[in-house]
Protein backbone atom coordinates (compact mmCIF):
# COMPACT_ATOMS: atom_id res chain seq x y z
CA UNK A 1 0.00 0.00 0.00
CA UNK A 2 2.82 2.30 0.14
CA UNK A 3 3.87 1.85 -3.44
CA UNK A 4 3.43 4.69 -5.81
CA UNK A 5 0.93 2.96 -8.07
CA UNK A 6 -1.20 2.29 -5.58
CA UNK A 7 -1.77 5.60 -3.76
CA UNK A 8 -2.25 7.22 -7.15
CA UNK A 9 -5.02 5.83 -6.95
CA UNK A 10 -6.00 7.64 -4.28
CA UNK A 11 -5.12 10.72 -5.99
CA UNK A 12 -6.75 10.57 -8.95
CA UNK A 13 -10.06 9.57 -7.25
CA UNK A 14 -9.74 13.08 -5.79
CA UNK A 15 -8.63 14.78 -8.77
CA UNK A 16 -4.90 15.02 -7.43
CA UNK A 17 -6.23 17.13 -4.33
CA UNK A 18 -3.80 16.06 -1.82
CA UNK A 19 -5.50 17.15 1.51
CA UNK A 20 -8.39 15.42 -0.07
CA UNK A 21 -6.72 12.23 -0.85
CA UNK A 22 -5.20 11.60 2.47
CA UNK A 23 -8.52 12.34 4.13
CA UNK A 24 -9.99 9.74 1.66
CA UNK A 25 -7.33 7.24 2.16
CA UNK A 26 -7.08 7.88 5.68
CA UNK A 27 -10.83 6.71 5.84
CA UNK A 28 -10.25 3.69 4.20
CA UNK A 29 -7.76 2.56 6.75
CA UNK A 30 -9.98 3.18 9.63
CA UNK A 31 -12.69 0.94 7.76
CA UNK A 32 -9.67 -1.72 7.30
CA UNK A 33 -8.97 -1.19 10.81
CA UNK A 34 -13.02 -1.44 11.91
CA UNK A 35 -13.95 -4.41 10.19
CA UNK A 36 -10.52 -6.09 10.65
CA UNK A 37 -10.01 -6.34 6.85
CA UNK A 38 -6.53 -7.49 6.79
CA UNK A 39 -6.84 -10.45 8.69
CA UNK A 40 -9.78 -11.73 7.12
CA UNK A 41 -9.85 -15.26 4.59
CA UNK A 42 -11.83 -17.05 2.65
CA UNK A 43 -12.16 -19.59 6.63
CA UNK A 44 -13.84 -16.35 7.29
CA UNK A 45 -16.89 -16.45 5.07
CA UNK A 46 -17.61 -20.51 4.59
CA UNK A 47 -21.24 -19.41 4.94
CA UNK A 48 -20.69 -17.49 1.36
CA UNK A 49 -18.40 -18.84 -0.57
CA UNK A 50 -20.00 -21.84 -2.19
CA UNK A 51 -23.56 -19.93 -2.35
CA UNK A 52 -22.19 -16.40 -3.77
CA UNK A 53 -19.87 -17.47 -6.38
CA UNK A 54 -17.38 -15.46 -8.06
CA UNK A 55 -13.82 -16.38 -9.30
CA UNK A 56 -10.65 -14.06 -10.99
CA UNK A 57 -9.50 -16.10 -13.75
CA UNK A 58 -8.35 -15.39 -17.24
CA UNK A 59 -6.70 -12.24 -18.75
CA UNK A 60 -8.46 -9.55 -21.71
CA UNK A 61 -6.94 -8.49 -24.14
CA UNK A 62 -4.64 -5.93 -22.57
CA UNK A 63 -3.32 -8.27 -19.96
CA UNK A 64 -6.05 -7.25 -16.94
CA UNK A 65 -7.56 -9.72 -14.83
CA UNK A 66 -11.21 -10.74 -15.00
CA UNK A 67 -13.58 -10.89 -12.00
CA UNK A 68 -16.08 -13.56 -13.40
CA UNK A 69 -19.04 -12.31 -10.46
CA UNK A 70 -22.13 -14.92 -10.76
CA UNK A 71 -24.48 -12.26 -8.93
CA UNK A 72 -28.05 -14.38 -10.22
CA UNK A 73 -26.62 -17.21 -8.15
CA UNK A 74 -26.18 -14.48 -4.75
CA UNK A 75 -29.39 -15.27 -2.16
CA UNK A 76 -29.68 -11.79 -1.19
CA UNK A 77 -32.40 -12.47 0.75
CA UNK A 78 -31.44 -15.07 2.78
CA UNK A 79 -28.69 -13.20 3.78
CA UNK A 80 -30.84 -10.30 5.07
CA UNK A 81 -33.04 -12.55 6.45
CA UNK A 82 -29.91 -14.64 8.33
CA UNK A 83 -28.62 -11.28 9.71
CA UNK A 84 -25.61 -11.46 7.47
CA UNK A 85 -26.31 -8.19 4.92
CA UNK A 86 -23.09 -6.58 6.24
CA UNK A 87 -21.45 -9.75 6.12
CA UNK A 88 -22.66 -10.07 2.25
CA UNK A 89 -21.27 -6.80 1.47
CA UNK A 90 -18.07 -7.31 3.44
CA UNK A 91 -17.73 -10.75 1.18
CA UNK A 92 -17.98 -8.56 -2.12
CA UNK A 93 -15.44 -5.99 -0.14
CA UNK A 94 -12.94 -9.06 -0.55
CA UNK A 95 -13.92 -10.11 -3.41
CA UNK A 96 -12.45 -6.84 -4.89
CA UNK A 97 -9.57 -6.76 -3.13
CA UNK A 98 -9.19 -10.38 -4.47
CA UNK A 99 -8.57 -9.27 -7.91
CA UNK A 100 -6.45 -6.41 -6.90
CA UNK A 101 -4.21 -8.60 -5.31
CA UNK A 102 -4.39 -10.73 -8.85
CA UNK A 103 -3.44 -7.23 -10.52
CA UNK A 104 -0.29 -7.03 -7.97
CA UNK A 105 0.88 -10.42 -8.63
CA UNK A 106 0.89 -9.61 -11.88
CA UNK A 107 3.18 -6.86 -11.98
CA UNK A 108 5.17 -8.50 -9.39
CA UNK A 109 5.89 -10.80 -12.54
CA UNK A 110 6.98 -7.80 -14.55
CA UNK A 111 3.39 -7.74 -16.78
CA UNK A 112 2.56 -4.05 -16.86
CA UNK A 113 -1.02 -4.07 -15.58
CA UNK A 114 -2.92 -1.64 -13.10
CA UNK A 115 -6.51 -2.63 -13.14
CA UNK A 116 -9.22 -5.51 -13.58
CA UNK A 117 -12.05 -5.81 -15.25
CA UNK A 118 -15.30 -7.19 -13.86
CA UNK A 119 -18.09 -9.20 -15.97
CA UNK A 120 -21.18 -9.79 -14.06
CA UNK A 121 -23.90 -12.36 -15.17
CA UNK A 122 -27.23 -11.95 -13.48
CA UNK A 123 -29.55 -14.18 -15.67
CA UNK A 124 -30.95 -15.71 -12.47
CA UNK A 125 -32.10 -12.47 -10.49
CA UNK A 126 -35.73 -12.83 -9.77
CA UNK A 127 -37.91 -10.72 -7.38
CA UNK A 128 -38.10 -13.02 -4.51
CA UNK A 129 -34.61 -13.30 -3.63
CA UNK A 130 -33.11 -10.16 -5.01
CA UNK A 131 -35.43 -7.41 -5.68
CA UNK A 132 -37.16 -6.80 -2.26
CA UNK A 133 -37.03 -4.56 0.50
CA UNK A 134 -34.27 -6.73 2.26
CA UNK A 135 -31.80 -6.92 -0.43
CA UNK A 136 -31.76 -3.28 -1.76
CA UNK A 137 -28.90 -2.21 0.94
CA UNK A 138 -27.07 -4.42 -0.69
CA UNK A 139 -26.94 -2.71 -4.18
CA UNK A 140 -26.06 0.59 -2.25
CA UNK A 141 -23.55 -1.04 0.25
CA UNK A 142 -21.62 -2.98 -2.65
CA UNK A 143 -21.26 0.17 -4.47
CA UNK A 144 -20.46 2.47 -2.16
CA UNK A 145 -17.72 0.01 -1.10
CA UNK A 146 -16.23 -0.23 -4.68
CA UNK A 147 -16.18 3.48 -4.80
CA UNK A 148 -14.81 4.27 -1.41
CA UNK A 149 -12.30 1.26 -0.91
CA UNK A 150 -10.92 0.22 -4.00
CA UNK A 151 -10.86 3.50 -6.81
CA UNK A 152 -9.68 3.60 -9.86
CA UNK A 153 -8.73 -0.35 -9.51
CA UNK A 154 -11.90 -1.89 -11.96
CA UNK A 155 -11.98 -0.83 -15.52
CA UNK A 156 -14.75 -1.88 -17.80
CA UNK A 157 -17.43 -3.67 -15.93
CA UNK A 158 -19.82 -5.68 -17.74
CA UNK A 159 -23.35 -6.64 -16.80
CA UNK A 160 -24.98 -9.51 -18.94
CA UNK A 161 -28.35 -11.17 -19.28
CA UNK A 162 -29.85 -8.72 -17.70
CA UNK A 163 -33.78 -9.04 -16.78
CA UNK A 164 -36.28 -6.14 -16.69
CA UNK A 165 -36.95 -6.31 -13.43
CA UNK A 166 -33.61 -5.59 -12.10
CA UNK A 167 -33.43 -2.10 -13.35
CA UNK A 168 -34.65 -0.72 -10.02
CA UNK A 169 -31.91 -2.06 -8.95
CA UNK A 170 -29.53 -0.72 -11.23
CA UNK A 171 -31.05 2.62 -10.70
CA UNK A 172 -30.32 2.52 -6.98
CA UNK A 173 -26.24 1.09 -7.96
CA UNK A 174 -25.83 4.16 -10.13
CA UNK A 175 -27.03 6.82 -7.99
CA UNK A 176 -24.36 6.38 -5.79
CA UNK A 177 -21.59 6.13 -8.69
CA UNK A 178 -18.72 8.12 -9.66
CA UNK A 179 -19.11 9.56 -13.15
CA UNK A 180 -15.92 7.46 -14.42
CA UNK A 181 -17.63 4.47 -13.18
CA UNK A 182 -20.51 5.13 -14.96
CA UNK A 183 -19.02 5.81 -18.10
CA UNK A 184 -17.25 2.04 -17.47
CA UNK A 185 -20.54 0.46 -16.31
CA UNK A 186 -22.57 -1.27 -19.33
CA UNK A 187 -25.27 -3.18 -19.48
CA UNK A 188 -26.38 -5.51 -21.60
CA UNK A 189 -30.02 -7.30 -21.65
CA UNK A 190 -30.53 -11.33 -22.55
CA UNK A 191 -29.77 -11.21 -26.46
CA UNK A 192 -26.49 -13.32 -25.93
CA UNK A 193 -25.11 -12.94 -29.31
CA UNK A 194 -25.10 -8.67 -28.97
CA UNK A 195 -23.42 -9.14 -25.47
CA UNK A 196 -21.27 -12.21 -26.49
CA UNK A 197 -19.63 -10.08 -29.51
CA UNK A 198 -18.84 -6.93 -27.44
CA UNK A 199 -17.11 -8.97 -25.02
CA UNK A 200 -15.08 -10.69 -27.64
CA UNK A 201 -13.77 -7.37 -28.31
CA UNK A 202 -12.12 -7.21 -25.49
CA UNK A 203 -11.55 -10.41 -24.15
CA UNK A 204 -10.48 -13.55 -26.06
CA UNK A 205 -13.02 -16.74 -25.50
CA UNK A 206 -10.19 -18.95 -23.70
CA UNK A 207 -9.96 -16.11 -21.39
CA UNK A 208 -13.96 -16.14 -19.86
CA UNK A 209 -16.11 -19.00 -18.44
CA UNK A 210 -18.86 -20.93 -20.09
CA UNK A 211 -21.31 -18.47 -18.63
CA UNK A 212 -20.03 -15.23 -20.53
CA UNK A 213 -19.35 -16.97 -23.64
CA UNK A 214 -16.10 -18.13 -23.33
CA UNK A 215 -14.64 -21.92 -23.25
CA UNK A 216 -13.94 -21.46 -19.86
CA UNK A 217 -14.77 -23.92 -17.59
CA UNK A 218 -15.93 -22.95 -14.06
CA UNK A 219 -14.89 -24.29 -10.47
CA UNK A 220 -18.35 -23.96 -9.89
CA UNK A 221 -19.29 -25.92 -12.55
CA UNK A 222 -21.25 -23.76 -14.93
Amino acid sequence: MKEDIYLVKWLRARKFDVDKAVEFLNRHLSWRDSTNFDKLDDSDFQDFIHDYPYEIVGQDKEGKPILHCYLGDWDFRKAALAGKMDKMILYASKMFNDAWLKVRDLQQSGQNVTRYVIVIDVGKINIRQHINPASMPFYIGVVLSYERNFPKQGSNIWVVNTPRIFEVALTLARSVMDEETKATFKVYGNNREEWTSVLREYIEPDQLTRTFGGTMPSKFGF
